[in-house]
């Protein structure tokens, strides 16, 4: 799976809350994310967001590193041609 997503919200500076299964690929603003196990509850990610849920990286500094990673909308395009291409084959 393509976490586009959750490249999108640290490019917006959003605090992000993730389960421990999304793919580490989409892990590029360390300071706003948050990873969970989805086993650990719904009183375990309501405390952790409730202790975290404030940024601690200007939007700006989240954009630069977002666009410095190289991971963006074209590398996700190229990454669809290449699952799409081997589902055919």
């Amino acid at each position: 799976a393509l976490g586009l997503a959750v490249v999108e919200a640290q490019a917006a500076g959003l605090v992000c809350f993730l389960s421990d299964r999304v793919v580490p690929e989409v892990d590029i603003v360390p300071e706003l994310l948050h990873r969970l196990p989805l086993e650990a509850g719904a009183a375990v990610w309501a405390e952790a967001i409730l202790l975290h849920s404030r940024a601690r990286i200007t939007q700006a500094g989240a954009l630069n590193k977002c666009l410095a990673s190289g991971l963006n909308i074209d590398t996700y395009v190229e990454r669809l041609e290449q699952i799409y291409a081997s589902a055919r084959h």
